[in-house]
């Protein structure tokens, strides 16, 4: 990621959404420059899918990560609300799952804008 910005001269990146289906993790490892600037962030989570940068990254290491570079990451669930991944955390989340997260850096107006669907806050 941080190549493909950086090669296309891409400047600042406020919003990327990442869908590869199962690569998701070593797109987030790849763009350590790119989300310095980036203030919304969306992936999805495929635990289920073998082979995959998913079957050889925790998810808990991934968002641990993204919560050292400020940003509060969110289940993106059915029903129109956000649920803490951090704060709800259980061992299980590493096991079999698919799912969609959504991020944004603390302080900036997308994370006030997605505190206000939290069910549990950031």
């Amino acid at each position: 990621m941080d190549a493909l910005v950086r090669d296309n001269g891409l400047g600042n990146v406020d919003v990327l959404s990442i869908d590869t289906e199962g690569a998701d993790a070593d797109v987030l490892k790849g763009a350590a420059s790119t989300l310095a600037s980036v203030r919304y962030l969306e992936f999805e989570v495929h635990r289920d899918l073998a082979h995959t940068s998913w079957s050889r990254t925790t998810l808990h290491s991934v968002v641990k990560d993204l919560d050292d570079k400020h940003f509060d990451c969110f289940w993106a669930g059915k029903n129109g609300k956000l649920v803490s991944v951090l704060k709800c955390w259980r061992e299980e989340f590493e096991h079999g799952m698919w799912s969609n997260v959504v991020c944004a850096k603390r302080g900036d107006v997308w994370h006030a804008a997605l505190l206000r669907f939290a069910t549990v806050g950031g």
